[in-house]
């Protein structure tokens, strides 16, 4: 897998904002650059990539596209089918499937791991704890939630049946008295889970922490789904040649799966391509007017319009000094090197779905190795909450001792 991911480090090295600010159209292999620009793909020319008698295209490509399928160990679907309703407005289709795996799976593990206690961190507002309960009412259910205003909703909607959830304003992380963390995991009334679904950033790696740091007798089972990876500070893994994950990297590592590209419809595709060029073109503005984007606020960047007017007066109204014929200038500047290179946007965004999928599976199975390694008696497995086609975080790590 190591070589694989720094021979095709093109895919994921740089921000796609950057597409062409950067020149990434000029980090193709060049052999991929002259078919796709022979070419000119449309997207269900794209597709039928995926199948190798559809279009004769470099060997070199077929080859990337064989491994990358070979390399993943992302599931797509679920043996379960839901029995949930699109029509339900309280909680949305995909929140639903979601939970609907989730507390099956955790359901199931509690009764074999005879747990009697179960903790969810990063509860929101109890969904998931109110869903395990419908199976196993007679648990003992803890949810932990560092935001007051969703720990406040949870209490507020756990009444009835589910009166005796108790729900508890903490923030878990490195910086957390660990006798607060053994007042919460390992009380004396019996075994604990451990439970996270869509854990943001270093929330799973820190529960895996401390599920390594606690008796295996009070906590046999952890089931966690993680999600967010790119905004993890603490707990950044080492990636390939001694290096560390970069952001980018592990920006795609949780984008959609490979499963949502097949599905995509063509208003979908153009869509997508619409707003990659967009962001591309005003990447360009911001350097070429030497403008720091990071001090813009990101909803007002989201908003700008490269072929609108008003985006140019308003970028331009930043800078010191200039003039109007500059900026002219530069945007015709920028129009031209997007004609140039616009025939590689597509297939980009191709290739990105087929890495993202070994991305994750890279950072995923690095966690179960980092668990076996500290404790040889971890068993870890993957267990799948729903089609990843409703959410692409679907892979749960399960780990039993």
């Amino acid at each position: 897998m190591e070589e694989y991911l720094t021979k095709y480090d093109f895919l994921y090295k740089g921000s796609n904002t950057k597409f062409l600010s950067d020149k990434q159209y000029d980090w193709f292999p060049e052999e991929w650059s002259d078919f796709f620009r022979d070419n000119n793909l449309d997207f269900n020319e794209l597709k039928g990539l995926l199948l190798s008698n559809q279009i004769e295209c470099p060997q070199t490509l077929v080859d990337f596209i064989q491994k990358s399928r070979q390399l993943t160990e992302l599931k797509d679907t679920t043996e379960s089918t839901p029995r949930i309703s699109k029509e339900n407005n309280k909680i949305n289709y995909k929140k639903q499937a979601e939970l609907y795996g989730m507390s099956s799976i955790v359901s199931k593990l509690c009764i074999k791991h005879n747990i009697k206690r179960v903790v969810d961190v990063g509860c929101g507002v109890g969904h998931l704890l109110r869903a395990i309960q419908c199976h196993l009412p007679n648990l003992e259910y803890i949810g932990i939630e560092c935001d007051t205003i969703l720990c406040e909703k949870a209490t507020n909607n756990s009444n009835g049946v589910h009166s005796n959830i108790k729900f508890v304003k903490l923030r878990i992380d490195l910086t957390t008295d660990p006798k607060v963390v053994e007042g919460i995991f390992c009380p004396e009334n019996g075994a604990t889970a451990i439970i996270s679904l869509h854990g943001c950033g270093d929330l799973q790696q820190t529960l895996f922490d401390i599920y390594l740091s606690l008796p295996k007798e009070k906590n046999p089972l952890i089931v966690s789904v993680g999600c967010c990876y790119h905004k993890m500070v603490n707990h950044i893994p080492v990636f390939v040649n001694n290096s560390v994950w970069s952001v980018q990297a592990l920006r795609l590592a949780c984008q959609e799966r490979l499963s949502y590209f097949r599905l995509m419809s063509q208003d979908d595709h153009q869509r997508r391509k619409v707003q990659f060029i967009n962001r591309a073109k005003i990447e360009c503005l911001f350097e070429f007017l030497s403008i720091d984007r990071t001090l813009m606020k990101r909803n007002v960047v989201r908003k700008l319009k490269f072929e609108n007017i008003d985006t140019r007066e308003k970028l331009f109204s930043l800078l010191k000094v200039g003039n109007v014929d500059e900026l002219d200038k530069i945007v015709v500047d920028i129009q031209n090197v997007n004609n140039a290179n616009e025939y590689l946007v597509e297939p980009f965004n191709f290739l990105q779905f087929l890495m993202q999928g070994v991305l994750e599976t890279k950072l995923l199975t690095d966690r179960i190795k980092y668990l076996q390694q500290k404790d040889a008696a971890v068993v870890c497995t993957f267990g799948t909450i729903c089609d990843s086609t409703i959410s692409p975080r679907n892979m749960a790590i399960i780990c039993y001792r």
